[in-house]
């Protein structure tokens, strides 16, 4: 018992011991990358329509920067901004008509070189229902409610059914 108590003592300081020497630490980078300093680029979202409005905001820019917001495929402009005092930025964009699929939303002219931007990916699916000739988006995908009444029906059908068999069969029981 005394030596399964000094090996267990034993492995638990060696493994202290390794993960508290100054070798286990990390070694300061001469990478400048730091990824908490480094802006970054956001859309409320990445799927729209044609006439959709999204929010296109950017954090940790330079302050004063003026930057172009570009969308790509054949390259546009969506809009020239100036960073605030913060070094942040942010506005709407209603989606124009663009063709359907993949396009790529970067930011040109930031003054921040230690590290890249990444770019937003947005995919373009038609136009706004709301547009005239479609039909208007409430947000409520009506199939998939009927589905789940129908779903909860039947589990109540199924419940009701086995409830009373077995009160049915309880009745039998306490009779004989």
């Amino acid at each position: 018992m005394n030596r399964v108590r000094i090996l267990i003592v034993a492995i638990v300081a060696l493994a202290a011991g390794l993960f508290m020497t100054p070798s286990a630490q990390a070694a300061p980078s001469d990478n400048p990358y730091q990824p908490g300093a480094c802006a970054t680029l956001s859309i409320s979202a990445t799927t729209a329509r044609i006439g959709d409005t999204l929010h296109i905001s950017g954090v940790g820019f330079t302050p004063g920067d003026e930057l172009d917001i570009v969308v790509h495929s054949d390259p546009v402009v969506i809009k020239h901004i100036s960073v605030d005092a913060t070094g942040i930025f942010g506005f709407d964009w209603v989606v124009p008509d663009l063709s359907e699929g993949s396009h790529v939303i970067t930011v040109e002219g930031s003054s921040n070189a230690t590290c890249p931007i990444d770019p937003l990916e947005i995919v373009i699916s038609g136009t706004n229902p709301t547009e005239p000739g479609g039909n208007a988006n409430t947000g409520v995908d009506s199939l998939t409610m009927i589905l789940i009444a129908i779903a909860l029906l039947g589990a109540g059908l199924l419940i009701a059914t086995a409830g009373r068999r077995r009160h049915h069969h309880g009745r039998h029981s306490h009779s004989s």
